[in-house]
């Protein structure tokens, strides 16, 4: 039997919640919705989104997001409020921007962060390491978590991901500071790159970079990851706090759907990707979806569009059955189709999740 009720009610335990989906379902709206409700609740919530759309921070009331958190303001909240005490706060990520400040929190010394920011190769090695994205996404996670000033940070991720590498992204980091051709330069017998041998085939194609590069290149390859080594023992270190956060019974997963085919297929992927991990799934939602029941045609052009609508309602009450079955020991909601997208905090607080 279906009722009015709300996703806010399985976070009450969780201190994160990654809402994951594809592009075109809703996932950014219904974040800021799932926030704003849990704020409208007595809850301090942070949102973070990585939509460059940043339809999030129009939602909330903000013309523009950046890295940095956007506080909504308490009055435009207390019309709607449930109870007392909740706070709202949304920021986008930024993804050089969060590099940038992990350079700054574990370089040992001001001149030595300096010294990496302006290198040429920390962008290319930047943007080299695989998740470096999702691993900036659960980085600033996890500065609003340390923070302490929130009850529930939510993630939005981006459309393209699979929630699988947000959980994995840690791991590709440290994989990628422990590979060969990295420890290689860092070698402590290594003396210039004449004097270090690993084979004619590697020795040819080093021979061949330094002629084509001007000499040095090498050398200043090795040069940048000396100094960026200082800061491998704090990557290792967040990547393990960070893994355990992912891995705790504060943190859980919210997926979005439509009733169209390929998002569907998507969000049943990421669920099995998530059982397969372990990871904590508390529900589904069902975005636009239409009433169960009909309005009959006036005439024919009606008739047209009601029989496209029937085609899609039909395809709506299969996926919704397929839910029942594939969620069953997850909560499911539905999101019925509306004239417009919420575009405003009202609209935010007035939507209706109906519990199936």
């Amino acid at each position: 039997m279906s009722k009015e009720s709300s996703p806010t009610e399985l976070l009450r335990e969780k201190s994160l919640v990654v809402v994951g989906g594809v592009g075109g379902v809703g996932k950014t709206t219904l974040a800021a919705a799932v926030g704003l409700h849990a704020a409208l609740d007595g809850r301090r919530v942070a949102i973070l989104t990585i939509d460059p759309a940043q339809r999030l921070g129009a939602a909330l009331g903000f013309r523009t997001l950046g890295n940095r958190l956007r506080h909504t303001p308490p009055k435009k909240l207390d019309p709607w409020r449930r109870k007392t005490g909740g706070s709202l706060a949304a920021c986008m990520l930024d993804v050089k921007a969060t590099f940038d400040g992990m350079v700054g929190r574990y370089a040992p010394s001001a001149t030595l962060r300096d010294r990496i920011l302006a290198s040429p190769f920390y962008r290319e090695l930047s943007e080299a390491m695989a998740g470096t994205h999702e691993y900036m996404a659960l980085e600033k996670i996890y500065e609003l978590h340390a923070l302490q000033e929130f009850d529930l940070v939510i993630l939005d991720t981006p459309p393209a991901s699979a929630l699988a590498d947000f959980f994995e992204a840690p791991s590709r980091i440290v994989s990628f500071l422990d590979r060969d051709v990295v420890q290689w330069f860092l070698s402590p017998k290594r003396k210039g790159i004449a004097g270090f041998a690993i084979g004619k085939g590697m020795d040819w194609a080093l021979s061949m970079l330094d002629r084509l590069a001007g000499g040095t290149v090498l050398e200043d390859i090795a040069g940048f990851l000396r100094d960026f080594q200082n800061l491998f023992d704090g990557f290792r270190e967040r990547t393990r706090t960070v893994d355990e956060l992912l891995q705790s019974g504060r943190t859980g997963f919210l997926l979005v759907s439509s009733a169209d085919e390929l998002p569907w297929q998507a969000a049943l992927k990421m669920a099995d990707d998530l059982r397969r991990h372990r990871r904590p799934l508390l529900g589904l939602i069902l975005n636009r979806m239409l009433p169960d029941e009909l309005p009959k045609a006036g005439n024919a052009m009606e008739e047209k569009l009601l029989g496209a609508a029937h085609a899609l309602h039909r395809r709506q009450i299969r996926i919704r059955e397929e839910a029942k079955s594939r969620f069953s020991r997850e909560a499911i909601f539905e999101v019925r189709l509306s004239d417009r997208d919420p575009a405003t905090i009202q609209d935010l607080a007035r939507l209706s999740f109906t519990s199936i």
